[in-house]
């Protein structure tokens, strides 16, 4: 009960159920709906159940007996509980209003659960949409070294020059490029040698 006051002050998120009703003291009854000294006032309410003691626990007196022997309590102690609506009396109640707690529960946050979901699926398939293609074949790959090889030597070329904006130009065009799904591969043999060009300061180009 201290944890309870603790987490929950307000007595929103608390039902109680009250075992070894058959032990009741005076006025029960305006203490399960939360009057009274000791009570709590609870939203979930409180519902009074008998349970099994030991000797009916070695017993193995079934479930159903023991329903039967709470209906004959609450019969027997109609006065103690004359006062009380059914929905406070029987492990029938206490079910149902846990059943009914449980599906408020699903409603409340099961929407907010699936759009989550969905959100992150749709996340994960653009993130599948913007990974490479996988280059399955040696041909495949020597055209991407080709143009990787391509690339870095037109970058050189380009600084040589004093044209120092070459390099953003060719991200944005690649990126340009990848969105729309465009590839230009450079067609070369395995067996051909790769040639690099060389520039000197001068300008010059050897081979």
């Amino acid at each position: 009960m201290k944890l309870a006051k603790e987490f929950d002050p307000n007595c929103e998120r608390q039902l109680i159920a009250a075992s070894k009703i058959d032990k009741y003291d005076k006025g029960i009854a305006q203490k399960l709906v939360g009057e009274g000294p000791g009570s709590m006032k609870l939203q979930l309410g409180c519902v009074a159940v008998l349970n099994r003691n030991q000797d009916e626990i070695d017993s193995n007196v079934s479930f159903e007996e023991m329903k039967e022997r709470e209906r004959q309590f609450f019969i027997k102690h109609r006065e103690a509980f004359q006062n009380l609506s059914d929905e406070y009396k029987g492990v029938d109640q206490l079910v149902k209003k846990l059943a009914t707690i449980q599906h408020s529960r699903i409603r409340s946050t099961l929407p907010e659960t699936i759009e989550k979901l969905r959100n992150q699926i749709r996340n994960k398939r653009l993130e599948l949409k913007n990974i490479p293609m996988a280059m399955t074949t040696e041909h495949e790959c020597w055209s991407k070294f080709q143009s990787m090889i391509d690339a870095f030597r037109e970058s050189i070329q380009a600084k040589v020059n004093g044209d120092y904006d070459c390099e953003i130009r060719s991200s944005m065009f690649n990126v340009n490029s990848n969105a729309s799904g465009n590839t230009n591969n450079t067609t070369t043999e395995a067996s051909s040698r790769t040639k690099v060009a060389f520039v000197s300061v001068s300008g010059s180009t050897t081979q």
